[in-house]
């Protein structure tokens, strides 16, 4: 069983990248942030349901949750998928990589929303925070969003640099980063060098796709790096990075604070109660609390379906994963439609779900699946893309029954989609604990966001 207090209850908060996990219990997960009341925010009364949210249908909009798209133009352009993390208080932190609109750097921002849905103007610079890494960046993307046991934010992506050698040839490495922030968003001056953190595995390129914060305050993150060795064909190694709480590499994981391992891309994280190590990809890797690899990966995913493509991971409390990704649409072999699959703990295929397109109602275009949600039923709620017109792409939310069936009761057969702006996908999705769903994802001019009510 997975040890609740990191990943499955962090998860009931936020996310895993844009995969998440839901808890089987909540107490052991971060500390409050600030005093609040019952009703999640200082000041206000204790909110009772109305009739109306009694009686909503599953899937509906909340149109009490603030406008769909927060406009950032003026600020910063979203140029990568929007992440996000619950907060103990029931106000909500949403992260990307982006394009500073004043100097059109490559930086990481946050923003932290109020119960309501209302930008929260006492954090960061009205409600925002921007962090760059250096002069010699080309791009950051942020890969991962997360609370540490005691509060304050961790962030966790890959940075791409130039390099100039003494005989003046550049080169562009990609580095695997991490940040650390108070809860206030200023940046933590304990962790790394003024709570910003790099390590190079390969030095070549090394990309993180995936964060967990565990118990003990460390930072692991998991994804890929490049090997180049002379005479051999390069090729892309799992990769695994542990930072201290104190932003150096843990000495005492791995090689230096690395590991390697032949494999894919690391997708989502987990940790097993005796601190052991769950690494997700098309397979499924375990470590000791050291990184020492135990025993052969398990197999098996979507790779039943050949035309299938990987897009999203989530590791449940009871050690299944479910992969979310996409199939060739039977009436249009040049469109892909999501499907989602769940595999046993020893590698089995439990069910493949056939592919749907949340309800669009343009038939034989593509949709996409973005992120993934399993909630405490075992029922998994995706999000991605719907196509609302030939030009024009919406959110997109389905739910699958713990059997492999899609939830008819969701939004309908198909799932449902939300128009916002003439372009907007959903990247990342939260369960507050009055069974509402959050979405959120990039919009035309900023991020967008919606509450859903949930079963």
């Amino acid at each position: 069983m997975f040890d609740v207090r990191d990943v499955g209850a962090r998860a009931r908060y936020g996310s895993l990248l844009c995969v998440l996990i839901a808890p089987a219990a909540l107490a052991a997960c971060a500390m409050p942030i600030e005093p609040v009341d019952q009703a999640g925010e200082v000041g206000d009364e204790p909110v009772v349901a109305s009739t109306d949210e009694l009686s909503a249908a599953p899937g509906s909009l909340d149109p009490s949750f603030g406008a769909l798209c927060l406009d950032t133009s003026a600020r910063f352009t979203v140029a990568g998928a929007v992440r996000a993390q619950l907060l103990p208080d029931g106000k909500l932190l949403a992260a990307a990589n982006v394009i500073a609109t004043d100097t059109g750097a490559s930086e990481l921002a946050l923003v932290r929303f109020l119960a309501s849905g209302a930008v929260d103007t006492s954090f960061g610079s009205a409600g925002y925070v921007r962090t760059s890494f250096g002069d010699d960046t080309v791009y950051v993307s942020l890969e991962g969003l997360a609370l540490a046991p005691d509060g304050k934010i961790v962030l966790a992506g890959s940075r791409d640099f130039i390099v100039v050698d003494a005989a003046g040839a550049r080169s562009q490495p990609t580095v695997i980063i991490a940040a650390r922030f108070t809860s206030n968003g200023a940046l933590d001056p304990s962790f790394g060098t003024g709570g910003k953190a790099q390590a190079a595995v390969f030095g070549k390129t090394d990309r993180a796709a995936a964060l967990l914060v565990q118990p003990d305050g460390k930072v692991l993150i998991g994804g890929q790096a490049r090997l180049n060795i002379p005479g051999y064909t390069p090729k892309h190694v799992t990769a695994l990075v542990r930072f201290n709480g104190n932003g150096t590499l843990d000495a005492g994981f791995g090689q230096g604070g690395i590991v390697t391992t032949d494999g894919a891309s690391v997708r989502a994280l987990g940790l097993e109660a005796n601190g052991n190590i769950l690494a997700a990809s098309p397979a499924l890797q375990r470590f000791s609390p050291a990184g020492a690899p135990i025993g052969a990966a398990f197999a098996g995913t979507l790779a039943s379906v050949s035309t299938a493509n990987f897009t999203s991971f989530a590791l449940q409390t009871d050690g299944k994963r479910v992969v979310g990704g996409s199939v060739r649409s039977l009436t249009n072999k040049h469109a892909r439609i999501p499907t989602v699959s769940r595999v046993s703990v020893a590698g089995a295929s439990e069910f493949v779900t056939p592919g749907f397109n949340y309800g669009s109602p343009i038939t034989g275009s593509t949709a996409v699946l973005q992120a993934l949600l399993v909630q405490p039923s075992g029922r998994i709620i995706v999000g991605g893309s719907a196509p609302l017109t030939n030009d024009e792409n919406g959110f997109g939310l389905a739910a699958v029954l713990p059997n492999g069936t899609l939830d008819a009761s969701f939004g309908g057969p198909q799932g449902l989609f939300t128009r916002i702006g003439a372009s907007s996908a959903v990247t990342a999705l939260v369960q507050q604990a009055d069974g509402k769903l959050i979405a959120l994802g990039y919009c035309e001019n900023g991020i967008g966001r919606a509450r859903y009510f949930g079963s």
